[in-house]
Parts: C-alpha cells; structure tokens; sequence
C-alpha cells in the first residue's frame, strides 16, 4: 500500500464534494437567479450548461481519485487503471 496515494486520493475526493457543494450553494444558485434572457443560446440552456459543467469537474475529480486509490491498492493496477479510464 502506498501511503502518499492513498493520502492523495483521499484529498482529491475531499476537495471534489467541498467543490460540489460549496459550489452549488454559494456560486450556482446565485448565477442562476441572474437574469440570462439575452444569453446567446436562451436562458435555460445557458443555466443547464453552467451546472453540468459545474458538476463535470467534481465527477472528473472524482475519477482521478479512483485511478490515485488504484496506484495506492496494489502493483498490478495497469489493468485496473485502463478499466477506471475506460468508465469516465
């Protein structure tokens, strides 16, 4: 087991639901109360792009945090790894 990984990896995760979180409570419900009539491809579209992307990142995070706990797990993880990046 390596330590430095696992720590890692843990971080990662701790920092992508703070990201999710905070994110959602202190920067995304305030955007979207703006008014965004005039946004180039329509308000609601422009609300919906800002939190999948918002969100995106955390899931992205996440996955990078399951690739760091598979270098932590074992020696053998070239397979395990390939699969983790295979589903996201």
């Amino acid at each position: 087991m390596n330590y430095a990984y696992l720590s890692a990896g843990i971080l990662i995760v701790v920092v992508a639901v703070i990201h999710s979180v905070a994110g959602e409570i202190f920067l995304i419900r305030s955007v979207l109360k703006l008014d965004l009539r005039e946004a180039p491809i329509g308000e609601l579209l422009a609300k919906r792009t800002l939190r999948m992307a918002w969100h995106a990142t955390t899931v992205i995070a996440l996955g990078t945090a399951v690739l760091t706990f598979q270098l932590a797990a074992a020696e053998d993880s070239d397979s395990r790894i390939a699969h983790v990046l295979g589903a996201t």
